[in-house]
């Protein structure tokens, strides 16, 4: 009895466990299918993303690309202003050193003191430091843009002493005997004149605008 009881319970067992395992096998497919499903949308999803960001880094690319292009062509052509411009200032400072000489030389020779035998007269010297002083006010004038504000204070500084200086011989006739000017003060300010020219206030400001040229040219000088 004891023994069919048993068989009776296996046979009704059998169907329920055969559903279970089903169940369970069905449940682990389902499982992995949906975990299949998920893995290749979250993978098609990031290669979605890193296509974007692709695309997104490969526009980046090719505005950067542009954006160093127009930068590059900007920076060639102001080196190429700013060649011309250092081309031209250099021929300028040379020009402009050489008519300042000339008018030196012309100065001195109106204000020197001492007279030598086959001398031209003092008033055509006067007359020739006018022409070469002029001539230089307007060189000047005309290329003073080239210059930083410290080169045109000081050259406005020594167009100054020379006008000043000049006036006294034009006007006042320090080397005339008949200068409103008594003797003794019209030698005084001509010896004045004279040193102001060659050893003080002149040749200071030369020296200075000289060093500013060579700061321009970028000549390197010896400490």
């Amino acid at each position: 009895m004891r023994k069919e009881w048993s068989v009776v319970m296996w046979e009704e067992l059998l169907p329920l466990i055969r559903d279970l395992g089903a169940l369970l096998i069905g449940a682990g497919l389902i499982g992995y299918i949906a975990r299949h499903a998920i893995t290749t949308y979250f993978n098609k999803q990031e290669q979605d993303f890193q296509g974007e960001i692709d695309k997104e880094v490969q526009r980046f690319q090719n505005e950067l690309n542009k954006e160093l292009q127009r930068v590059q062509t900007e920076l060639e052509k102001e080196q190429i202003v700013y060649s011309g411009l250092v081309e031209t200032r250099a021929e300028i400072v040379s020009e402009f050193y050489a008519e300042m000489n000339e008018f030196d030389e012309d100065m001195r020779d109106m204000v020197n003191p001492l007279i030598q035998k086959g001398d031209e007269p003092r008033q055509e010297k006067i007359e020739r430091a006018a022409e070469s002083a002029e001539e230089f006010r307007r060189f000047y004038r005309k290329n003073k843009i080239y210059f930083p504000s410290d080169v045109c204070e000081t050259m406005e500084k020594l167009l100054e002493e020379y006008r000043d200086m000049f006036h006294q011989f034009s006007i006042l006739r320090l080397h005339e005997e008949d200068s409103p000017v008594d003797v003794e003060k019209r030698l005084d300010k001509w010896l004045e004149n004279w040193k102001a020219l060659t050893e003080d206030d002149i040749p200071e400001l030369r020296g200075e605008l000289e060093s500013h040229f060579r700061d321009l040219l970028g000549v390197e000088t010896a400490d």
